[in-house]
Parts: structure tokens; sequence; C-alpha cells
């Protein structure tokens, strides 16, 4: 019988068990040996002589003291798994063509593998990767998109996972582009961070909406439920820049939908604000020096920008449109000339005061909530630019007057 399928050898051979008394015979004992080694044939060899023919249930023990895997048909160690080792790639090298290693060495490439390498040199483009020489693959982001310069970075870790055809890149380090062709919400519940803290790193996050169309617009929103939020673009370090920049021809906004207050510029010293764009720029100013607001105003140009009549005549008033729809609390007004006059110099200004005058040539200023008024008799009297020691009366026809106003 030997092995009776439930791990139990038993001696069948006719004769056994021997009875004391029995004459042994060779028939007997060539019997009961062969049957015997019947059975330890079956059994493994711990030095690996001979292998398995089925599978082998271990009941619930384990194998101890195992070596590290170093072929693809060999199990791994828990260490191994643990430490992720067969999925760390070595003897990284390239910037744009890269090669690398692994152990233990697979027969091909396959969908699901996953590796992590330690990037040798940031990239200028499209990647491609080449392990164990198993062939140039390309590595791809977000789907099948080629990477471009800085996506992947010296010193950082990357990690890749095959889809059939590509190497999908898991973390894409430097840039975070987002194409809307519908309205994409990011929340979090603690804080969220693109880029790095390092010095002197620059990030983006770009928001890019690829509908036609001269109505259409891209949207970056700060939002939360109650309390106060802060949207800060740019960086807390002393000295440096923050930029908002728009490359649209239209209108450019930037404002609040609430009643909170809408801070634009810098907590350290030095710092600037610069506000810019090729169409008109609408905002809300309020300025503060040590925590202590110095100037609070919305501000709006009158005509493009800003507005300017000809002066070419006295004993009249120069009226101006301002559009603020109420009272300004602040006029300046200036003269800028358009040929040479009184010393001046063509696009040489001066500023013009309400009150400047003299007993034949005075200037005032006026305004309302619909305009600004200059006006003028006798002539706008200033100091002669070549003999400061005289009075002069502006020649008409060589100075424009500007005007803008604030509320």
């Amino acid at each position: 019988m030997g092995w009776n399928g439930s791990g139990t050898f038993s001696i069948t051979y006719s004769g056994n068990p021997v009875v004391t008394g029995t004459t042994i015979s060779s028939t007997w004992a060539n019997g009961t040996l062969n049957e015997v080694a019947t059975g330890l044939t079956l059994c493994l060899t711990k030095d690996g002589q001979n292998t398995p023919t089925g599978n082998l249930p271990m009941g619930g023990y384990k194998h101890t003291g195992v070596g590290n895997a170093s072929a693809a048909t060999e199990y791994a160690a828990y260490g191994q798994v643990q430490g992720a080792t067969y999925q760390l790639l070595t003897s990284v090298a390239g910037t744009d063509t890269i090669t690398a290693a692994v152990t233990p060495v697979f027969s091909a490439y396959a969908a699901g593998q996953v590796f992590r390498f330690v990037v040798a040199n940031t990239n200028t483009g499209a990647v491609t990767i080449n392990i164990n020489s198993k062939g140039a693959v390309a590595i791809t982001k977000q789907g099948t998109n080629a990477l471009v310069a800085g996506d992947i970075v010296a010193g950082v870790t990357a990690e890749i996972i095959y889809d059939g055809t590509q190497f999908q890149l898991v973390n894409v380090t430097a840039t975070l582009d987002l194409t809307l062709l519908n309205a994409v919400t990011l929340t979090t519940g603690a804080n969220a961070t693109f880029g790095t803290a390092t010095t002197n790193g620059a990030r983006t996050v770009t928001v890019t909406n690829t509908n036609a169309g001269s109505s259409a617009s891209s949207t970056l929103a700060v939002t939360e439920d109650s309390g106060t939020i802060a949207c800060m673009l740019g960086s807390t370090a002393a000295g440096a820049t923050a930029s908002i920049t728009s490359t649209s021809a239209g209108v450019f906004n930037i404002y609040t939908t609430g009643a909170s207050a809408l801070q634009l510029g810098t907590n350290n010293t030095p710092g600037r604000l610069t506000i810019s764009s090729a169409g008109a720029v609408n905002a809300a100013v309020s300025l503060s020096e040590n925590s202590a607001r110095v100037f609070s105003r919305n501000s709006a140009d009158l005509g493009s920008p800003p507005a300017a009549q000809t002066y070419d005549a006295f004993n009249k008033t120069f009226t101006f449109a301002h559009g603020l729809g109420q009272r300004p609390v602040l006029v300046s007004v200036w003269v800028q000339c358009t040929s040479t006059d009184a010393g001046y110099a063509v696009d040489d200004c001066i500023y013009i005061p309400s009150g400047i005058g003299t007993a034949t040539e005075y200037l005032t200023i006026a305004y309302d909530s619909t305009n600004v008024y200059v006006l003028v008799a006798g002539g706008i009297a200033v100091t002669n630019k070549g003999t400061p020691s005289s009075i002069t009366a502006l020649a008409a026809n060589k100075w424009d007057i500007y005007v803008r106003a604030w509320y």
C-alpha cells in the first residue's frame, strides 16, 4: 500500500508484520524493501535531489530561514516584499534616454509591473527607459502624454507602472496641468500643497480651458464653507515676487464675491505689488503699512487711460466725464507738452493744482458725481522752465490736459 494519501505510510507486502519464529526468505525481504524504497522515493530530500510532483499543502505552517529570491521563478522572502527591493531600479543613468537594472531579472515587460528609481538627471523633453536591456519604452504622464522638461527631477524618486504599451509616471514632479473639459473640483480636508517649499523652487499650477469661443474663461477658485480663507500666490520669502498675469486682451478682473477683503502684495520687506494688463484693470484697492490702513479706494481711468483734451483756449471750461457713478474723493490734473513752450520740451508734464494762477490767469478744478471740470480763466500760469524767475502763461494748442479721478 505504501502512502495512504493522508500522509501515513504502511507496509502491506505479504508476510508483514513478521511473526516470531518465522523464517525470513529472500522473496519476503526483497518485496518488503522494495515497498519501503518506493515510499522513500516519494519523499522530498533536503539537498534538493528531487522535486515535488504536486501541490504541497503547508497545513498552516511556513518555511523559515529562507533566502532572498534571485529569479522570477522563485518566491520572495517577506523581507524582500516589505522592502520592495525587487521594484527598485539600480544603475540608473541618462537624462531623456534612461537605462536601469533590477534584480531579480524578469523575462519581459508585462502590464501591471511597478518600478521605482531615483532620477539621475532632470529631463529636458520626452523620456524613454530601458530596464535590463529589455528594450526602450516611453515614460508618459496622465495617460499617453509625453513628458516635458522638468517632469522628473534629479534626486527625486519616480514611480512608473507599465500599462502594456508604455510606463505611466505616477508622480509628476514639476507641473500640474489641469485640462478642463468640464468643471473640476479639488477638495482637501487638510493642507493641499502644489510644488515645493525649497529655496528658489518654482512650481506651477496651470488651468487650461480648451473650449473655443471668445466667451470661454478659466477660473482658479479657492473657497471654504465658513470662516476665513487665504489664497496665496507666490512666496513668503523676503524679496520674492508674486505675479498674477493675464495674457488675455480683454478685461482682467480681480475681486471677491463676498464681503471679505481682497489682499494683494507681500508680508515681507521689501515687497512690491504690480497690477498690469493689456486691457482694463478694475480693482478695489486697500493699502496698508505696518498693519495700519493708509489708503482705500476704488479706482477707474477716465477714458483710455487717462482722459485727455487739447488745451486749445483759455476762458474755457474743460469737462471730463469720470464714469465713477459718484463724486470722486481724489482728482489729479496735469498738462503734457505737445510742442515746445515756456522752456518745456515735448512730453514734459506739469502737475496743476486747483487755485494756481496770477492776477490775470487763474485755474480751478471742480467735480461732481458725473464730471471733473477744469476751469481756465485768462490762461494757465506756470514757472518758465528756461527762466525760473518768470511766470509764463502756457500757449494754446501746445499742451494736453489730463485728468484721473478716484473714489
